[in-house]
């Protein structure tokens, strides 16, 4: 949890400041593989006997959710080598919704 916050903070700040057409793509691209390498370990770890509390199954409820947006816009980023404002916008709302969800779930920043 602590790493996952560590690299969407990151990510949020660098992009706060910037809009859709200065965005930096291969920050994007960048976090979506950080968090794609997350979510493997997270999934090994869910699978474990410690890994089955009731915690972690509400947490991976909302896990897709929340990263669908991420893999989505860097997927479109990596093809089309530019981003519209739509996709910023859900790369930017997917940032701040692991935040709160991560909050939630006790991250401490």
């Amino acid at each position: 949890m602590k790493e996952l916050t560590a690299v969407t903070k990151d990510v949020q700040s660098a992009m706060g400041s910037s809009s859709y057409k200065d965005a930096d793509m291969s920050r994007i691209q960048d976090y979506a593989k950080a968090l794609l390498d997350i979510h493997k370990r997270l999934m090994v770890g869910y699978d474990t006997v410690d890994g089955r509390s009731r915690i972690i199954e509400r947490f991976f409820n909302q896990w897709n959710n929340m990263v669908f947006g991420v893999f989505y816009v860097a997927e479109l980023v990596e093809k089309n080598k530019a981003i519209s404002e739509k996709q910023f916008t859900i790369f930017r709302a997917a940032l701040d919704e692991i935040i709160r969800y991560t909050q939630k779930f006790g991250a401490k920043y």
